[in-house]
């Protein structure tokens, strides 16, 4: 198959899309039943609509059409998928600068400990537990991109005795939310840091972002939503993928790139002035 009819068959597929943001578009894919063997059923096309690039997240068919079909420029975005939202937990105390420091000193140093300032504590809304289920425990918040609905939180025990250092409210959808995804709609062109866990991100508050986890294809979906240069900073063993997610972002559109961090370390190890510092050369 030629160029020209790879990009005239995704031109067809793309009339059957549906727009996901102002920009994005998901379809399904044609190449996938002679690539892959099976029928695409989860709308693995992508398509930017600025950019105007195509590539399917599962056969890894890529290319570019002339332009937008006409049928797209009439359609809404549709509205974003629902997830699941929390009330903050019982015996839940958010940290305002006026807490007991016979009570929660021990949690507070603990932060400071992880390179978390006053200030970051303040802004993040973390708070801790004495009591309950979420006994001896830092909780942080993950909240939605208003600021103020909570999402879900990580609840981190600060006296690493517990076989379980890290606790989720059950039902929390971890593969459809960021933590500080309100990063995104900032009006900055200081680069987003995208990493893995909570506390690789709060160090660089409030320009990081953290997928709880391995990144899915839901949270680069949000990624896509962001006019801010991403730089994707995965734990030291993950530079190979760290480098395939800065690319699907270069070629959805985005300013993106990765910095390698050292064997066996993560963001919270490093130097941060280093890190930031690499990720600003990374991205010019």
């Amino acid at each position: 198959m030629g160029v020209r009819d790879q990009d005239a068959l995704a031109y067809a597929a793309l009339q059957g899309g549906l727009k996901s943001t102002h920009k994005y578009v998901r379809a399904t894919c044609p190449f996938c039943p002679y690539l892959v063997g099976k029928e695409d059923r989860r709308m693995s096309l992508a398509f930017n609509m600025k950019t105007q690039w195509y590539r399917c997240w599962r056969c890894s068919t890529k290319g570019r059409v002339e332009k937008v079909p006409d049928y797209l420029l009439r359609l809404e975005v549709v509205e974003q998928v629902s997830v699941e939202t929390f009330d903050p937990p019982e015996e839940f105390v958010q940290f305002d600068g006026e807490e007991n420091p016979l009570l929660y000193g021990v949690p507070l140093a603990y932060l400071r400990s992880r390179g978390i300032s006053d200030r970051i504590v303040h802004e993040a809304k973390i708070g801790a537990c004495l009591r309950g289920f979420l006994a001896y425990r830092v909780v942080i918040p993950i909240l939605a991109r208003n600021g103020h609905t909570w999402l879900g939180y990580s609840a981190r025990d600060w006296t690493n005795r517990s076989p379980l250092r890290y606790r989720y409210p059950k039902g929390m959808q971890r593969g459809k939310i960021l933590f500080n995804s309100a990063a995104l709609d900032a009006d900055s062109q200081e680069p987003i840091i995208a990493v893995e866990g909570v506390f690789d991100a709060l160090p660089y508050w409030p320009h990081a972002v953290a997928f709880l986890g391995k990144p899915s294809h839901e949270q680069v979906d949000l990624l896509y939503e962001t006019a801010r240069p991403i730089v994707v900073v995965l734990d030291g063993d993950a530079h190979r993928e760290a480098w395939a997610l800065a690319t699907k972002l270069k070629l959805a559109g985005l300013r993106a790139a990765m910095v390698r961090l050292p064997p066996k370390s993560d963001p919270n190890d490093v130097d941060r002035r280093w890190l930031v510092n690499q990720a600003r050369e990374a991205i010019k």
